[in-house]
């Protein structure tokens, strides 16, 4: 597994890599994952079930991606697959160089590649088209199989809802037998996996790719980490949880805006918002501008053990991305007892039943 994004990072990807790690260690496969030094965290650390994590000293220079080297990775890459002989390298994320690159040398070294794609990217500005460009010249020469996860969730069920479809591909993988679960591939040299029917058609077209080649597995959570507790929720206010990168992409200037109208409409509604990034600047300023410390609470980063504790505060989740391929915090909302509000972008609409969410134009009014 190689990707700029993992823990101590937080997010979808970050969580992603992990839990898949642990499903393929539990059904016996040794599992490696690479990304860069985190602070002072660097060199090779082992957490949960014995998986061993290279954290690589690199330049990081935006958003946590790494500064794109393409033969500066090379030696530290190679020995890392010698060391641990690699059979396949998985990479995640359009937007890590790390991932490319890992592509790119392991073909290059007779391995067997994939790549997942998280996000949606557009087609117009410079960053879009740099990133499609590079994207397509990875993708050419990818190997096979890549699935998010098999989303089957049933309410009262303690079961992770993840993996079976992922971690037959990847077995078949390991024996040579390519194809998808059901069926074999008629051109397998070239089958991704994205989360949901947009991120599909957004990948196919950015990558040239041919739509059958390319499969669409949910994301998925382990619903036991977010069991309900309506006692943990404040009954004399109405609570609104946000959590989230706080980034421009993830709608924080949308948020900026509606928080302090929210406020003045509603005298007992409160935010609690969790997550960190370039963008928490503006809602210290919103806050003090509107004089709101008593009822948006500014949490700060927060650990994937604690989101489930942050969640049950609430009542209402919101999410104001303006681009999103799956989301996965609103299923973690859902499954912790919230009901959902979202903009209705991306593959957002796709992920839970119509009486378990609101949607909302990515708009102030």
């Amino acid at each position: 597994m190689v990707s700029d994004f993992f823990y101590p990072n937080m997010g979808g990807v970050e969580s992603h890599l992990y839990q898949l790690s642990q499903r393929l260690i539990q059904r016996g496969h040794k599992v490696v994952i690479i990304t860069h030094a985190y602070g002072n965290r660097t060199g090779v650390r082992y957490v949960t079930n014995g998986l061993k994590v290279y954290y690589v000293p690199l330049t990081v220079i935006y958003a946590q991606a790494t500064l794109p080297t393409i033969y500066g990775f090379f030696p530290i890459f190679r020995a890392v697959v010698i060391r641990e002989r690699i059979d396949i390298v998985h990479g995640h994320g359009a937007f890590s160089s790390l991932c490319h690159e890992a592509i790119l040398h392991g073909r290059t070294m007779g391995l067997k590649a994939c790549f997942t794609d998280h996000s949606l990217f557009g087609f117009a500005d410079a960053s879009s088209i740099l990133t499609n460009k590079l994207l397509k010249f990875t993708l050419s020469d990818v190997d096979h199989v890549i699935c998010v996860s098999h989303t089957r969730w049933v309410a009262g069920r303690d079961t992770l809802i993840t993996t079976y479809m992922q971690v037959k591909r990847l077995e078949r993988l390991c024996h040579g037998r390519l194809g998808t679960v059901e069926e074999k591939s008629p051109h397998p040299s070239r089958l991704l996996s994205c989360v949901r029917d947009h991120s599909k058609e957004n990948t196919v077209l950015r990558a040239a790719l041919t739509p059958q080649h390319v499969s669409v597995i949910p994301n998925a959570i382990v619903a036991s980490q977010f069991k309900p507790d309506p006692s943990a929720a404040d009954p004399n206010h109405i609570t609104i949880i946000v959590i989230s990168r706080l980034v421009y992409r993830k709608g924080m200037d949308l948020l900026v805006a509606i928080i302090p109208r929210i406020c003045a409409m509603h005298p007992k509604v409160r935010f609690v918002v969790g997550g960190d990034g370039p963008k928490r600047i503006d809602l210290e300023q919103m806050r003090e501008k509107h004089l709101l410390h008593d009822r948006v609470d500014l949490v700060g980063s927060v650990k994937h053990h604690e989101v489930r504790d942050v969640l049950v505060q609430g009542h209402i989740f919101l999410n104001t991305s303006l681009t999103e391929a799956f989301c996965i915090a609103i299923v973690e909302a859902a499954c912790a007892g919230l009901l959902v509000v979202s903009t209705k972008v991306g593959g957002v609409p796709e992920v839970l039943p119509s009486h378990m969410i609101n949607f909302a134009k990515p708009e102030e009014d």
